[in-house]
């Protein structure tokens, strides 16, 4: 278990407290299953489990717009695995879709793309600037953490979210 726990964790720049909440979830879901000693399976178990509360971090002080924005592009990236960076465009129109969806009225195009940007900055997402064809200038967005973390944590910090996902 220590040896997959420091892999794990060395993942993550060595981060000491990525191992030690790796340990602490695992313990959980050892004594959850009734296991009296935890083994590998269990930290991988709860490296996922890792993942989603550290994105909840992350977005903790996020608007719901900045939240709805985010669960937009994991839509777009799970509907499309082909790819991997999708237009502001793209994912303005998704918001839009999920914002009705919840109730809320969406924000407009240029506050859509400010709120990513802030993403940018806190590093759950990647941006780029794309020039040239006909297409003109353009910025594309990619998530930077695991879609299905990125998308549960969405959930279990946006009682919108649950609601609409029936949770």
């Amino acid at each position: 278990m220590i040896p997959t726990t420091a892999e794990l964790a060395a993942e993550e720049h060595g981060d000491a407290r990525r191992a030690v909440r790796l340990f602490r979830n695992a313990g959980e879901i050892a004594e959850e299953e009734g296991d009296d000693i935890v083994a590998a399976n269990h930290v991988l178990e709860a490296d996922e489990l890792v993942e989603v509360e550290l994105f909840m971090e992350m977005v903790k002080g996020t608007p719901l717009s900045g939240k709805l924005l985010l669960f937009a592009l994991t839509r777009l990236d799970r509907n499309n695995p082909e790819k991997e960076w999708f237009r502001t465009s793209e994912i303005h129109e998704v918001y839009q879709t999920v914002a009705r969806d919840v109730e809320v009225e969406p924000k407009g195009y240029n506050r859509a793309l400010e709120l990513l940007n802030k993403h940018v900055t806190t590093g759950v997402l990647e941006s780029k600037k794309k020039e040239g064809g006909d297409q003109g200038k353009f910025r594309s967005y990619s998530l930077q953490g695991d879609v299905e973390s990125t998308r549960t944590g969405l959930i279990n910090s946006t009682p919108e979210l649950q609601t609409l996902m029936g949770w």
